[in-house]
């Protein structure tokens, strides 16, 4: 991680900071490679968005956390296990939320 200028200022807040996360998931690698979906929130009734909430989060307690990777302290870490670990991480989300919405959020293109 680096700030975009050399030195930072007691009272002085930086406003751009760029981060090189090498382990972020790639998403073209996921498993979720097909057409992108979003869900289209004013089409739906309350009904539906409170049932999809309710899934969403059953879902997601059952996604394994991979705490040893998201603690690691190098932003650079060339341990594919950990880069595994995340995409592992990131697919399942994916796959709770992608779950959750089928079959009663309309969605667009």
């Amino acid at each position: 991680m680096s700030v975009l200028y050399g030195t930072i200022l007691s009272d002085h807040v930086p406003v751009m900071v760029e981060i090189d996360l090498q382990l972020a998931p790639d998403i073209e690698h996921g498993i979720f490679n097909d057409v992108r979906y979003k869900i289209d929130r004013s089409a739906q009734s309350k009904n539906v968005l409170y049932e999809y909430g309710v899934k969403t989060e059953y879902l997601l307690r059952d996604v394994e956390i991979p705490t040893d990777v998201l603690l690691c302290k190098d932003c650079n870490c060339p341990n594919v296990e950990h880069k595994v670990a995340l995409q592992k991480y990131y697919d399942n989300i994916m796959c709770a939320l992608t779950t959750a919405s089928q079959n009663s959020i309309k969605k667009t293109i």
